[in-house]
């Protein structure tokens, strides 16, 4: 069976698998900032297809951590502008 590292915790996990500490991490992220509403745009399929077209259009990469100097494989998407304090910029993809 092949095998990976996980990038948080660094425990091997099989290939394919989410590791435990990365489902406790979205968790607790969930509880702590996806709250107001905000949770419906990251669980819709509109939110999902934006973030792989993004995704792809950066080769995969952290944009933030790239205009930095680093290149770093990108695991989330980020809002420049926060969706609690724009809402309406929530798919806007610039």
């Amino acid at each position: 069976m092949l095998t990976r590292k996980c990038t948080i915790c660094g425990r091997i996990i099989p290939q394919g698998s989410t590791c435990p500490c990365q489902r406790e991490r979205t968790k607790e992220y969930n509880h702590k900032y996806a709250t107001d509403g905000r949770r419906e745009i990251y669980d819709s399929k509109r939110w999902r297809s934006l973030t792989k077209i993004i995704s792809q259009h950066a080769n995969g990469l952290d944009e933030v951590e790239r205009a930095k100097g680093n290149i770093v494989f990108g695991r989330i998407s980020h809002h420049i502008i926060p969706t609690n304090e724009r809402p309406d910029l929530a798919f806007n993809q610039d």
